[in-house]
């Protein structure tokens, strides 16, 4: 399509990282809601006299530039387009169009073939916080250039009677105090708040030295003494912050857009009442309710199965792919995703929030808490203002308390942890951008600390380890068939929802592009709970399904095409290990952790995966339940697990463990429990992750060394009275440009970037 289009730019354009297209573009896609919003957006613009209509929706899928330009291309040559924004951070975009004239159903078919997914849930606030801090760090940067524009004169030699003097001050104070307004408070209040909740963030040490500086500053000015004041310092301090603070969340924002939640959990069920429908929140679901289910929606708590026939894939709650049937008056499983063509009636047997389906997606809480690094800083604070007291006693009892103040003062600024507070975010992101390289993506900062403590890695089987769905082991049997038989074939396992179907569909598009549809000739396409699907033509009786079912019992494959009970073709299917999992195990192995596989499948299906990645079989447990996994990570020692996932059934586990990564997959529910992401056969990145954590538990240590010697000297200049703010304008940028250069220094050579 890229070529046939003219669009090989992309290939010029696009970055080394690509998140995959996964096989969901073989699915097919419910766009009734874009339709919908379609016919509101229209509806609105022509009630209002307008001209062109807008519609903002999510898309799933974008990566870099490459991909941005390739949507707006493709939404350029639809009929009636006027302009396309894209915002790859909140991953979504704005469509405008000419009403009536948009086929928008076309547009959504072409970005689908190529992997982009558009959803109706858009985004508001993934960037609320970088772009506050984006606005607070371009004002604070015109505020320190008028700053240090009207304190350079005195350092160059103007008089304190010359008569711009005053005025120079003046706008010293005037824009320092900006400075402090629009970006100091916002580390003064978050160090508030830490100390309301009784903890000790780095913000406290630099919320304290602004303050000191500032207000020694004013005391300075209103005293006429300046060697107390430090406009300079607090407008340069701010700016240096800020910039560090900025950073660092730009780039975690930017990593968590890289993923768009596929919800399979609706937040919406269809109530019955009175043989009539409704919806309502899925919250609100009750025992003793009656609810609709359609065709590939989850069974949202534990009900009994009231009307229809259904087919469930218990993949999130065992990790199988293989379904189970189930009849009128039989229990169905909260979890449970509906395969079968008919809508259930179900009845409810539990609420809402005591079904399993709420637990595996209930919000992972956030464990992370520096132990360390809060008793650094509280030792660091002590001894900080113990120096600053101490040090304005002594001179105040030999000299004055305008001298007792500067000293105090200077020592407060001049150990403020600037260095830290910049190098650290610049740190992060050269390891977060180097990683991510590697199709890793950091979603929590805090797991860095996390990383370094991990001695045991645990992983699902199914859709982790192995593709998620089965892959055909002899496709060279479908050159055998003619084309009409080819035909008929893709149009039964199109709309099949089956495992074993959508793997053979997935085979089919990929190696038998523009198979001709033909037309529904006969009674349609049956699909037969257990058995198979059917197609009654006027060439005969079509049958896609198990050996023995309207053809001969075979023990060889384990689907059969036949025509009128004649075998066309015979299907075998198997898991398939994904290569990057093979050397994952390896890499891990040689570094000497531990490995252990949790799985909901069949015995035999795990012992032969722990035997292809060389693992003693007694590392691979079988028939797991997610209560059984999370309560095996939970037996092991604290903060040293890593649990590796891709599906609900891996829930409970990853909020169990230390930390935890999800594998993007076509069925994506767990992206807000992540810390981080694993993009395609990115698996191999995983071992990658913990070395590059390794990495900077030896870069900080660097830079904390250099910190405690830089504070060490410039506390000991400042105590014998010797800083003044001048050298608190120098040492102070240039002591993080020192910091920033370790930095980027300690991981130099390692093969970071």
């Amino acid at each position: 399509m890229i070529h046939e289009k003219d669009l090989s730019r992309y290939y010029d354009l696009k970055d080394n990282v690509t998140a995959p297209v996964g096989t969901r573009i073989f699915e097919e896609e419910d766009w009734n809601w874009l339709l919908t919003r379609l016919h509101d957006s229209e509806t609105t613009a022509l009630a209002k006299g307008a001209s062109i209509a807008t519609l903002a929706v999510g898309i799933q899928g974008l990566s870099c530039l490459a991909c941005v330009w390739l949507v707006e291309k493709i939404y350029e040559d639809q009929s009636g387009s006027v302009e396309i924004s894209l915002d790859v951070r909140q991953a979504q975009l704005k469509l405008t169009w000419k009403p009536g004239q948009l086929d928008i159903l076309s547009f959504a078919h072409d970005l689908k073939s190529l992997g982009y997914i558009l959803s109706p849930k858009v985004r508001t606030d993934q960037r609320q916080e970088s772009r506050s801090l984006g606005l607070k760090l371009g004002l604070c940067a015109a505020f320190a250039m008028n700053t240090m524009l009207a304190s350079l004169p005195p350092y160059l030699g103007m008089a304190h009677d010359y008569f711009l003097a005053d005025t120079l001050l003046l706008v010293a104070l005037l824009f320092s105090t900006l400075s402090l307004l629009v970006g100091g408070l916002y580390f003064i209040r978050r160090a508030w708040s830490s100390l309301q909740l009784r903890t000790i963030h780095m913000d406290l040490p630099i919320a304290l030295g602004l303050v000191a500086a500032y207000i020694g500053s004013v005391a300075g000015w209103l005293l006429q003494r300046p060697d107390l004041i430090y406009f300079d310092f607090v407008s340069i301090f701010v700016l240096l912050m800020l910039f560090g603070r900025w950073l660092q969340e730009s780039v975690l924002e930017h990593n968590r857009s890289r993923y768009l939640d596929r919800h399979d959990v609706r937040t919406h069920v269809k109530r019955l009442e009175n043989d009539a429908h409704s919806l309502q929140p899925i919250e609100l679901i009750a025992s003793g309710q009656r609810l609709l289910i359609s065709p590939n929606e989850m069974i949202p708590v534990a009900s009994r199965l009231e009307f229809g026939h259904a087919v469930l894939n218990m993949q999130c709650i065992n990790g199988e792919q293989e379904t189970r049937e189930l009849k009128p008056g039989e229990l169905l499983p909260s979890g449970g995703l509906h395969c079968g063509r008919e809508e259930l009636v179900i009845h409810a047997l539990e609420s809402w929030t005591d079904s399993l389906l709420y637990r595996l997606v209930a919000n992972r809480e956030n464990i992370y808490k520096n132990a360390l690094l809060d008793t650094i800083l509280r030792y660091y604070l002590s001894t900080v203002m113990a120096l600053a007291l101490i040090g304005a006693c002594i001179w105040w009892w030999n000299t004055n308390i305008v001298t007792a103040l500067q000293v105090a003062i200077s020592v407060l600024v001049v150990s403020c942890p600037c260095a830290i507070g910049v190098a650290l975010p610049l740190l992060n992101e050269m390891l977060i951008v180097g990683i991510r390289r590697r199709g890793i993506y950091i979603r929590n900062e805090g797991i860095w600390n996390q990383l370094r403590r991990i001695k045991c890695l645990v992983f699902d089987k199914t859709g982790t380890l192995t593709f998620e769905k089965p892959s055909l082991n002899n496709p060279a049997i479908l050159h055998s068939l003619d084309t009409t038989a080819l035909s008929i074939l893709s149009q039964m396992v199109q709309s099949s929802l089956h495992p074993l179907c959508r793997s053979l569909n997935q085979t089919l598009i990929e190696r038998h592009h523009g198979i001709p549809r033909l037309p529904d000739i006969g009674n349609g396409i049956q699909e037969i709970p257990g058995s198979g699907l059917l197609w009654q033509r006027n060439d005969g009786l079509w049958a896609l399904g198990k050996p023995g079912w309207q053809s001969p019992m075979s023990e060889d494959f384990e689907l059969n095409f036949s025509c009128d009970g004649k075998v066309l073709a015979g299907f075998q299917f198997s898991e398939k290990l994904r290569e990057s999992s093979r050397t994952l195990a390896e890499n891990l192995i040689q570094s000497g952790y531990q490995l252990h596989i949790l799985s909901g499948d069949r015995e035999e299906k795990v012992r032969k995966l722990a035997d292809d990645l060389a693992l003693p079989r007694t590392c691979a447990l079988a028939r797991q339940s997610p209560d059984d996994k999370a309560n095996w990570v939970r037996q092991q020692p604290p903060t040293t697990v890593l649990m590796v996932g891709d599906g609900l059934n891996d829930s409970l586990a990853l909020s169990s463990a230390s930390c935890c990564g999800v594998l993007v997959t076509d069925l994506n529910v767990l992206g807000h429990k992540a810390d981080f992401l694993i993009m395609g056969s990115a698996m191999r990145g995983v071992a990658d992750l913990l070395e590059f954590a390794k990495v900077r538990q030896r870069s900080v240590h660097i830079l904390f060394i250099f910190n405690i010697l830089y504070n060490a000297s410039v506390v000991t200049v400042a105590l014998f009275g010797m800083m003044n703010p001048l050298i608190a304008a120098i040492v102070m940028p240039l002591s993080s440009v020192a910091s920033t250069l370790l930095a980027v220094l300690s991981i130099r050579g390692r093969s970071i970037l």
